[in-house]
């Protein structure tokens, strides 16, 4: 079994047998959203005109929550030095904790999507709410994996790591919004959302390159 389906399958087993945030982020995810028409009020028109954004903002907060403990544990009980001594492409490593981070971060999110898009009132056929949700928590999470393996082993790293990370995540809220916005209108056009894959597409192959060295250079 190579670095990425062990780092995978331990991630996952991990945060299953310890309480999970599998179950804690979509729970902080439906909270946020259930808050704001009660800050909001009761008007249709005036959430359905803030639900895009607050749909993203929802999933930004959600997303930065697990990014400190990332590789923090990793790194304290030795992992990190041992693979760097296997074989095998530590890029391996850094795919599997992706990958393991997005089905635990990610993917409940996306799951949950169409029904707050429905629960805020916008008028989107679901396949189009997913087409929207996936690559933009897919980016959330590749961008917190940068920024976590940046900050590693730094003081006050969660404060460090917000700093780094939400000026990235910008673009995403930008473009995630705009393409819930735009979808529900009377001449629906799909650009933003072209643009978040677009984004998916270079980001995927580059982010495991890109962690694998900055955790090499945290390491040494």
């Amino acid at each position: 079994m190579n670095h990425l389906n062990a780092t995978m399958l331990k991630d996952l087993k991990t945060d299953f047998r310890h309480g999970g945030q599998f179950l804690f982020l979509p729970a902080f995810f439906l909270l946020i959203v259930m808050l704001y028409p009660l800050g909001l009020g009761a008007n249709l028109k005036v959430l359905q005109t803030a639900a895009p954004g607050l749909l993203m903002i929802a999933a930004l907060l959600a997303s930065l929550l697990p990014l400190e403990k990332l590789y923090i544990d990793d790194m304290k009980d030795g992992t990190i030095d041992l693979l760097m001594l296997s074989p095998q492409p530590l890029s391996f490593y850094s795919t599997g904790k992706i990958l393991a981070h997005w089905i635990i971060a990610g993917l409940p999110l996306v799951i949950m999507s169409p029904v707050m898009a429905m629960m805020m009132g916008l008028s989107i056929n679901w396949p189009d709410v997913l087409l929207i949700f996936i690559p933009a928590t897919l980016l959330f999470v590749l961008i917190g994996q940068i920024a976590a393996a940046l900050s590693l082993g730094a003081r006050r790293g969660s404060v460090l790591l917000a700093l780094l990370v939400i000026p990235l995540y910008i673009p995403v809220l930008i473009f995630g919004a705009g393409a819930l916005d735009l979808l529900q209108t009377e001449n629906p056009t799909k650009g933003p959302m072209l643009f978040l894959w677009a984004g998916l597409a270079f980001t995927l192959p580059v982010t495991p390159l890109v962690t694998t060295k900055l955790l090499k250079m945290q390491m040494d």
